[in-house]
C-alpha cells in the first residue's frame, strides 16, 4: 500500500502513519535491528504476539509477500523506516511551555527524514519528509519561526541553571527575563561521521516583547543574549554540516 505525501501545516510535502510499539517492533526485526528507535527498546515477548503483530501489519499493507515465500517491507514504507532504523543523525527537540512539554525525535539521511512522536494513546507517528525541508519543519514545529529578534544585553546564569531552563523550568529564568518568558526550547543533534559520533546542542528562549534569547553553555556559566531565528538556524546548521 503505497502512501502518496500531503503537505503538511508548514507548507512541507510529508508521507504520515501512526504504529503501535509492538508493530515498529516487528518492523525493527524484520529489518534485522534490535529493536525500533524512540520506543524505549521495545521487543516482542513471544511468538504468539509475534505473529499476531505480523499479520496486523500485513493487512494495512505494512507488510507485504516478497515474491519468494517470504514476506518484506512495503517499498515506501520501508523508505521511512530505513529513516529511523540507518540515520545519519538524530535530533531531539523539545519544546517548553507553561502548559507542559512537546518532544520530538528527527531522523536524519542525505535525502529523506522522519519526525517522530508520541499520540495520546501511547503509539508513535511518524512523519517523512524531505531532508532539505528539516531545518524549516524544526523551526515550525518548535515555534521558533513565530519568533521576533531579541532586545537587551547578554545575561549570565549558573550552568545548572541553563539545564534547568532547558528542561523546562522557567524559574531559571534570570530576572531580567522572567516575566516575559513563553516558552524555552532545545535541539540535541548526535551525528554519525564515519566510524565516530560528534554532536552538540542548540538552546534558545523565546522572551515575548524582548524577543528570541539564544543560550551558550560554558564549562563554569551560560550566557543568554538576544538573537535571532536565523542566528538558531545558523548554529543547527553548523552541527548538521
Amino acid at each position: 500500500m503505497t502512501i502518496e505525501p500531503r503537505l503538511g501545516d508548514d507548507g512541507v510535502p510529508e508521507v504520515a502513519l501512526s504504529f503501535t510499539v509492538d508493530e515498529l517492533a516487528a518492523v525493527a526485526e524484520l529489518a534485522g535491528a534490535a529493536s525500533f528507535p524512540g520506543t524505549g527498546e521495545h521487543r516482542l515477548p513471544d511468538d504468539e504476539r509475534r505473529a499476531a503483530v505480523r499479520a496486523a501489519l500485513v493487512r494495512r499493507g505494512t507488510v507485504t509477500s516478497d515474491g519468494n515465500g517470504g514476506i518484506a517491507l512495503e517499498p515506501s514504507q520501508r523508505a521511512m523506516f530505513g529513516c529511523a532504523l540507518g540515520a545519519q543523525a538524530v535530533l531531539a527537540v523539545d519544546h517548553h511551555t507553561r502548559a507542559g512539554t512537546d518532544s520530538a525525535v528527527f531522523h536524519a539521511t542525505p535525502r529523506l527524514s522522519l519526525a517522530q512522536t508520541a499520540n495520546h494513546d501511547g503509539s508513535q507517528r511518524l512523519v517523512a519528509f524531505p531532508t532539505a525541508m528539516l531545518p524549516r519543519r524544526i523551526a515550525a514545529w518548535s515555534a521558533l519561526a513565530a519568533g521576533t529578534p531579541g532586545t537587551g544585553e547578554p545575561l549570565v546564569l549558573a550552568v545548572a541553571d541553563a539545564h534547568r531552563l532547558l528542561s523546562g523550568d522557567v524559574t531559571a529564568t534570570p530576572a531580567e527575563l522572567a516575566s516575559d518568558v513563553r516558552t524555552a526550547s532545545s535541539v540535541r543533534v548526535l551525528r554519525r561521521r564515519g566510524d565516530r559520533l560528534t554532536g552538540g546542542e542548540v538552546g534558545w528562549v523565546d522572551a515575548g516583547g524582548q524577543g528570541l534569547w539564544l543560550l551558550a553553555l560554558g564549562t563554569s556559566r551560560a550566557v543568554l543574549a538576544p538573537g535571532t531565528s536565523t542566528d538558531v538556524m545558523g548554529r543547527l546548521r553548523a552541527l548538521l554540516d
